[in-house]
């Protein structure tokens, strides 16, 4: 007796990394706000970044310092703040994921009258969710980068290093407005002004 039988090869699992997969949270909190809060959040930490540059360009040092041990102090610092706020962040992401109040029951059950996603309205909840998510990613990135700056200190010339410092300020100011930001969510969660 033959049976036939429907034998599929099985595929060798990918380990690819899909690049749309990877910065969905970005591309997620990006379509969700309007262009007005985009701009707040990208240009306040771009006029800070670049009060910065014209400080430095303006008004020179009177002071010798060494560029490196100033980067070297700056990066330590700098990775212990942005780790401090990663805490923060999961923080409040185990909250609203793992709590089972009536204030998140009413988040999961109020559509918001703002804020679209693709076409269709969305819950509250969601709402902080793609938040927090995208501080998170946001602040995982800054640690990658200051953890990049501690090994480029040591080979790049003055300039590039100015220009990663001032990178840094500005993901410095987009990471504070989004925790602002998420400190008011979680606020409301709890004291909501119905």
């Amino acid at each position: 007796m033959k049976r036939n039988m429907n034998i599929q090869k099985k595929s060798k699992p990918r380990f690819s990394l899909k690049l749309k997969e990877t910065f969905e949270t970005c591309i997620d909190f990006y379509k969700l706000k309007p262009l007005y809060r985009i701009l707040i959040y990208i240009g306040i930490p771009i006029m800070i970044a670049l009060i910065g540059i014209l400080t430095d360009w303006l008004f020179p040092l009177r002071v010798e310092i060494s560029l490196f041990s100033f980067m070297n102090d700056y990066l330590n610092i700098s990775l212990t703040i942005v780790t401090l706020f990663v805490t923060f962040s999961m923080g409040y992401l185990s909250f609203i994921v793992g709590g089972n109040n009536e204030s998140l029951n009413d988040l999961k059950n109020t559509i918001s009258a703002k804020y679209s996603f693709n076409g269709r309205q969305i819950n509250l909840y969601k709402i902080i969710y793609i938040d927090i998510s995208y501080a998170i990613f946001t602040e995982i990135i800054m640690i990658g980068i200051l953890l990049m700056m501690k090994f480029m200190v040591l080979v790049l010339p003055n300039i590039y290093i100015k220009i990663l410092l001032y990178l840094t300020i500005f993901l410095f100011g987009h990471i504070i407005l989004l925790l602002f930001r998420n400190v008011k969510n979680i606020y409301y969660v709890f004291f909501s002004t119905k």
